[in-house]
């Protein structure tokens, strides 16, 4: 075994390795068979994980199990067709396209009911004695240059005013 060999994950390499079985299956009366050239250390840990029989025999294919023709195959598929992928991400891809979609007529909306809210925060006032006319939006902005909390005309500072509608 070479340098390599020894310091492989054998989890990955499993995993690969019944991967690539897939490629190699064929069918008999008994069921799904593969060839077994593969590492043997691989395979006797495969058969201890119920995926393949025993591959100890002199036959250059072994039993796959029926959950080791399942694993085989979605292992390939997973891990080696790129038209499932590309698929997969062109679909998510529309997907997301369709939120994004979704999203900018939800902002448009949300842009348009908050100028209607802003219309109706703001009341138009005109000043009786200087006949200023001045809109005061529904919350005070702290230096009272537009508002109407303390009672007076922010031009003239008189406390006759009235609505404008």
């Amino acid at each position: 075994m070479g340098s390599l060999a020894k310091r492989m994950d054998k989890e990955k390499a499993k995993r690969a390795v019944l991967g690539l079985m897939y490629l190699t299956t064929f069918k008999e009366a008994s069921g799904s068979r593969t060839w077994k050239a593969h590492d043997w250390e691989i395979l006797d840990e495969l058969h201890e994980d119920g995926y393949i029989g025993n591959p100890k025999s002199k036959v250059r294919s072994v039993d796959l199990t029926d959950k080791g023709a399942g694993e085989s195959e979605r292992i390939f598929e997973q891990d080696f067709c790129m038209e499932k992928d590309l698929a997969q991400l062109n679909a998510r891809c529309a997907d997301l396209e369709h939120e994004n979609d979704k999203l900018k007529a939800q902002l448009i909306e949300a842009r348009r009911l908050g100028d209607k809210v802003r219309e109706l925060l703001v009341d138009e006032y005109k000043c009786l004695d200087c006949h200023e006319t001045f809109k005061v939006l529904g919350s005070c902005d702290g230096d009272h240059s537009a508002c109407m909390c303390e009672g007076h005309c922010p031009h003239c500072g008189s406390d006759s005013w009235t609505t404008t509608y």
